[in-house]
């Protein structure tokens, strides 16, 4: 009798899981159609028109969003004044800059230059007394592309290095990864630009996966677990999810987003509803290791 409930229990659980799958195809058509007819409304913004969405649909969850950023990129007219790091790659590079690699002069980080120069045709080095100077370097035009540490073993992500990515506007373009002598210890440099993608990185390693960096200022952790999800709903996956406090606001957490990207299709998808549900996200970079 007990074996006999099991196996009917068992049936009953597979057909309830079939038609939950049933119902969320028949809700995910809904919601592109809905999409669809909402985005042809003439003289109103973007975001009014996904706010309308928004109010639409009923019980809206992370898959319904992502139906309308798809019905939207399927236009790309429609993503005027939008951002991907697979299209913002075209921020000229100063006359008499392009090869230049500003970095600090030591043992790693002269290993680091090494690596990463492989991707920067007639590549040159400019030395430079700090950080903050190679930065500066790329964001005035002195230099093409700068070499910075941005994670090790001990510290994990290195917060102090990112804030300097940030005060510049630059994007990660590659890394590589530098163990010390006795292997007691792993430091990933950046090869920092002011453009998301550099074609010889793609070009030198197009067959190691991308990985797509982003940050987000939040107050909220439940929203971290949408966002979570968004990206697998995108055929990624996050390999990591960093936290600093805000320096200036206790209550404000910046969350630092790292993910692996097997569908460069979806990156568009993924981005589209970061700056739609998510307005103040910032793309740190899409890169390959070397």
């Amino acid at each position: 009798m007990l074996e006999r409930s099991k196996i009917t229990a068992k049936r009953n659980l597979s057909e309830l899981r079939t038609r939950i799958d049933i119902l969320k195809r028949q809700k995910a058509i809904i919601a592109t159609c809905l999409s669809e007819d909402i985005l042809t409304i003439p003289e109103i913004s973007l975001e009014e028109k996904y706010g309308l969405f928004s109010e639409q649909l009923e019980a809206l969850d992370v898959s319904d969003k992502l139906c309308f950023c798809r019905a939207l990129i399927k236009d790309l007219s429609n993503l005027e004044g939008l951002r991907s790091p697979l299209r913002d790659t075209d921020i000229p590079v100063p006359a008499g800059s392009h090869g230049k690699i500003a970095f600090i002069r030591n043992n790693y980080n002269d290993l680091a230059l090494k690596k990463l120069s492989a991707a920067v045709p007639h590549s040159k080095s400019v030395q430079k007394s700090n950080f903050e100077d190679c930065c500066e370097a790329v964001a005035s035009g002195e230099c093409e592309f700068a070499v910075i540490p941005v994670e090790n073993t001990s510290d994990g992500k290195m917060f102090g290095f990112y804030s300097l990515i940030d005060r510049y506007e630059l994007r990660i373009c590659a890394v590589c990864s530098i163990e010390s002598d006795d292997l007691s210890k792993t430091v990933r440099y950046a090869l920092v630009g002011r453009n998301f993608i550099s074609d010889e990185v793609e070009k030198l390693c197009s067959k190691k996966p991308r990985t797509f960096e982003f940050s987000l200022l939040k107050s909220r952790l439940e929203e971290i677990d949408e966002i979570i999800s968004a990206v697998s709903l995108c055929s990624s996956k996050v390999l990591r999810v960093s936290s600093v406090e805000h320096a200036y606001d206790s209550e404000m957490t910046k969350f630092y987003f790292s993910c692996s990207l097997s569908r460069a299709t979806e990156l568009d998808v993924l981005t589209v509803y970061l700056q739609l549900e998510h307005p103040q996200y910032d793309p740190i970079g899409i890169y390959r290791e070397l």
